[in-house]
């Protein structure tokens, strides 16, 4: 099993955790933050859907440039999560299709002229899932604030078996 092969087996396996967490997400709480300096719950949901489309780019073009790019909002929280699914289901065929040579070639991660990442589309797409990852747990720290129940992700949560 190749390093693509393998990234597309890990983001299936991780799927299921990905929707437990946004979908643990209590709605009417998007605006909830636990400091003022953090991101809201609507902007951490909306993010997950965001760096889908990112991740999508970055396979069929080895770019994505952040200048001039919007924060998607969405009404609520199972949108988000519904529309993160459906973002994904198209990127990880792409990345399922996606050649060698793609996989190998030079990826930019762009901020207008500026590159903030240079990397190959391998390297990124492995960097994407292990960003998602990260914000699914900085979702999961806000969830029992929020009044909702911390889903079991990689083994019991005391929210479902505590």
């Amino acid at each position: 099993m190749n390093s693509r092969e393998l990234l597309v087996q890990t983001f299936n396996d991780e799927m299921p955790r990905f929707a437990r967490a946004l979908e643990a997400v209590p709605e009417g709480q998007l605006d909830y933050r636990p400091h003022e300096r953090s991101r809201t719950a609507g902007d951490l949901l909306a993010l997950f859907a965001d760096e889908a489309d990112m991740l999508l780019s970055v396979v069929r073009t080895g770019s994505f440039d952040m200048g001039g790019f919007t924060p998607s909002t969405y009404p609520t929280a199972a949108a988000a999560a519904a529309t993160f699914r459906k973002k994904m289901e198209g990127t990880l065929a792409a990345l399922a299709s996606c050649d060698d040579a793609r996989w190998e070639g030079p990826a930019r991660f762009m901020s207008g002229d500026k590159v903030e990442w240079e990397t190959t589309v391998g390297q990124m797409c492995w960097g994407f899932l292990l960003d998602l990852i990260h914000h699914r747990g900085q979702l999961t720290v806000y969830l029992r604030p929020m009044g909702g129940r911390v889903p079991a992700i990689y083994g019991p949560s005391a929210d479902e078996n505590g």
